[in-house]
């Protein structure tokens, strides 16, 4: 077997076992929602909403975003032999507690004014710095395990960390904390957090010795730093939305919007595990100049994505119904715009890769800047009028906006000619946009859009047959894993 197809495999491989442990381990998630949705009011659900919020932003504070050079520090060092990447992931767990402990300190420094401006309950103020800091450990972990196609340690964390935090949550709401259930869930999912990440801490260090720490740190952090503000950006494109709700609203609002956001996040478990597998396979086949596989690459996920939204979008009523009962029915209309900005999301991937692979950091944190820039102004400028329905539609229209730039910016870059099939990028954006306007005529008529739905998946499973043997391909490896 060639080094190509071995590549191939594994990464066919990697993707069938991250999508499926992944849907298998939200599911886990997403049953606890209904349990949730009982134990806490909306109200208490938009305070964890906020707390999940501004723990997506300061999770890159605490670990100054070290993990996202992880894939040029494997292309930096792998070359230099031996086990000096293993070092330099070694290394940079130093780097995430001490930075921690900084942002711990200002957090009891400035406890007071910080929970004036934040919302946030002063004992919630220490428990978003534990669990930022978890969670920058758990995103070194997750890049070190994707870029080795080692998906069932990326699994095995990840399932202990929804079960975990699932149930540590529930059990803190029904005995210590009946009274604040949103103090609970957030106690329960930070102290989970931070006995994983001691774990891992623990292994990776091990795992090689610390070497060059001074070097190798130096290189890492000018690297990182230029991606803060545009991941930042892309967790306010994301959530956003939800303080500006709180803050203008009230947790009640901010609350519905939350729930309805759980649809969304199904859509971003796919997005998740593709991301997971596409940028080292990306960065193999791009370093080989194999423009025409990746050409391949990218219509056949788009050809999948655009079905997934799709059949998601047609199904939401029914999904909002089971989880969260008739409390949250009318939030549908909600549901159908959020889901195109995910599919608009995941086009992003595509240049944003190529971005990343020629090291213009600074110019993907720009487009993310802008974009996230594109979505504060349409929600100060909205949702004060039309509330969580203009939160929605915002998600769409600064998704989109942030897809189309970073297209732009990618365009600039050199070696990036007929990368992009622009047909099938296209029309997999009408075909989710054309089952959105469906579903929202549809909203009542559940027959009529699930008709819809299985004629959209056959349809789709066909096509992918024909042209790519998707479903052969898919069976094989599946037989194969067994």
């Amino acid at each position: 077997m060639s080094s190509s197809q071995h590549s191939n495999d594994k990464a066919v491989s990697a993707g069938i076992g991250y999508s499926i442990g992944n849907y298998l381990i939200k599911g886990i998630a997403f049953l606890s929602i209904p349990v949730f949705a009982r134990l806490m009011s909306a109200a208490e659900f938009g305070l964890y909403g906020a707390f999940s919020a501004y723990e997506s932003i300061l999770y890159l504070a605490a670990g100054l975003a070290i993990h996202n050079s992880y894939k040029n520090a494997k292309l930096r060092y792998s070359e230099e032999g031996g086990t000096l990447y293993d070092s330099y992931v070694s290394d940079s767990m130093l780097l995430v507690p001490a930075q921690s402990g900084v942002l711990l300190l200002l957090a009891v420094f400035f406890r007071n004014p910080l929970s004036r401006l934040t919302g946030l309950p002063v004992p919630a103020l220490f428990l978003l710095v534990i669990y930022s800091f978890g969670a920058a450990v758990l995103s070194c972990w997750y890049s070190y395990a994707s870029l080795e196609y080692d998906y069932v340690s990326y699994l095995r964390v990840s399932g202990l960390y929804a079960v975990g935090s699932a149930a540590a949550g529930i059990l803190l709401i029904l005995t210590l904390f009946k009274d604040a259930p949103a103090m609970g869930r957030m106690t329960g999912t930070a102290i989970v957090m931070a006995v994983l990440s001691i774990y891992i801490i623990t292994v990776l260090v091990r795992r090689a010795p610390v070497r060059r720490l001074r070097e190798m740190m130096h290189w890492g952090v000018l690297y990182s730093i230029p991606t803060i503000p545009g991941s930042i950006s892309q967790t306010l494109l994301a959530e956003i939305d939800k303080i500006m709700l709180l803050r203008m609203k009230g947790a009640e609002a901010a609350g519905i919007y939350t729930f309805i956001f759980q649809i969304y996040l199904i859509a971003g478990i796919a997005l998740q595990s593709l991301e997971s597998v596409w940028t080292p396979w990306f960065y193999e086949k791009y370093h080989e100049k194999s423009i025409l596989r990746i050409r391949h690459g990218i219509c056949l996920c788009t050809l999948l994505m655009a079905v997934f939204h799709s059949c998601l979008i047609l199904a939401a009523p029914e999904l909002i119904r089971i989880l969260g009962g008739r409390n949250y029915e009318g939030g549908s209309f909600l549901a159908f715009p959020m889901l195109c900005g995910g599919f608009f999301a995941f086009i992003a991937l595509f240049p944003s890769v190529l971005e990343l692979y020629h090291g213009k950091t600074a110019l993907n944190a720009a487009v993310c800047v802008v974009s996230a820039a594109v979505n504060l102004i349409l929600g100060l400028v909205f949702i004060p009028l039309y509330g969580a329905e203009a939160a929605a539609v915002t998600v769409l229209f600064s998704h989109a906006f942030y897809a189309a730039l970073h297209f732009f910016a990618a365009g600039r870059l050199p070696g990036r000619d007929d990368i992009f099939p622009r047909r099938a990028l296209l029309s997999g954006c009408f075909f989710v946009l054309a089952a959105a306007f469906f579903a929202c005529f549809a909203a009542d008529s559940p027959v009529l859009r699930w008709s819809i739905l299985t004629v959209i998946f056959v349809a789709g499973a066909l096509y992918g047959e024909k042209h790519y043997r998707l479903v052969s391909t898919l069976i094989h490896h599946i037989r194969k894993r067994r």
